[in-house]
C-alpha cells in the first residue's frame, strides 16, 4: 500500500499533535517489563503494570477473570503452547481468551488486545486497532465467518502491516518524520520504528486527521 500525500501530511500533523500523555505509560510499562524478564516483579509492581497496561489500552469493559487470564499469559513467556521458540502464537492466545466471557458473558476473538499482548514484547510487532484498520481500509470478518478464518485475516492483517511499515520507513517524508520524532524525546530512540508508526496512526484516527 503506497502512502497517499494526504496520509503522509496526517502523520506529519500526528507528529506535532502527539501529547505525553499518549506515550509514557507505554515507556514506564516497558521498563517494568524489563525488570520482569530481569528479576522478577514485586506484587505491587505487577499490580501497578496491570492497572497502567488496562487504562492505557481500555480494558475497562472487560471482565476480572478475562483480565486475570490475559496477564497471566502476558507474563507466562515459557508457556510452550503460547511462546513457540520465544515467538508468540497469535491463534493459540486468542483461543484462550475467547474461552472466558467479558463482562456482559459475550466470548469473542479479541484481536486488538492480542495484539497488544504480543506488541509490549516485541517492538517489531504492530498493533491492530480500529484507526490502524481505517488507516490500511480494512474490517475485521463478521462473525459468520468461521474462527479459523478470522484468526487467519488477523494473522494475515499483522503482517501485511509490519511488511508496509518497513515501506513506508524506505520514504523519505516518512522517515524525517520519524527523525524529528526521536529528536523530541530521546525514549523515541529506543523505540523500534513500528511503534513509533504505532503511535502516529492511532493519532491519526483519533483526532480524524485523514477525515473530509
Amino acid at each position: 500500500m503506497g502512502l497517499t500525500e494526504k496520509q503522509i501530511q496526517a502523520l506529519k500533523k500526528a507528529a506535532m499533535l502527539l501529547e505525553d500523555r499518549d506515550f509514557c505509560p507505554y515507556f514506564e510499562l516497558k521498563n517494568l517489563l524489563r525488570l520482569h524478564k530481569a528479576r522478577g516483579l514485586s506484587a505491587c509492581e505487577r499490580a501497578r503494570f496491570c492497572q497502567l497496561f488496562s487504562s492505557y489500552y481500555g480494558q475497562r469493559y472487560l471482565s476480572d477473570k478475562w483480565k486475570k487470564r490475559f496477564y497471566e499469559i502476558l507474563f507466562e513467556e515459557k508457556n510452550d503452547k503460547v511462546f513457540i521458540n520465544g515467538k508468540p502464537n497469535f491463534a493459540e492466545i486468542l483461543r484462550q481468551l475467547k474461552a472466558i466471557p467479558g463482562k456482559k458473558g459475550y466470548y469473542a476473538l479479541h484481536f486488538s488486545f492480542t495484539s497488544k499482548l504480543v506488541a509490549i514484547h516485541d517492538e517489531e510487532s504492530p498493533i491492530d486497532d480500529r484507526h490502524v484498520r481505517a488507516f490500511f481500509g480494512e474490517t475485521v470478518p463478521n462473525s459468520k465467518k468461521s474462527d479459523k478464518e478470522r484468526i487467519s485475516w488477523f494473522v494475515e492483517f499483522v503482517s501485511k502491516v509490519k511488511s508496509e511499515y518497513s515501506k513506508w520507513m524506505e520514504c523519505s517524508n516518512v522517515s524525517q518524520i520519524i527523525k524529528r520524532l526521536k529528536r523530541r524525546d530521546s525514549r523515541f530512540e529506543k523505540c523500534k520504528d513500528t511503534r513509533l508508526l504505532d503511535f502516529l496512526i492511532w493519532k491519526v484516527g483519533n483526532k480524524k486527521l485523514l477525515v473530509s
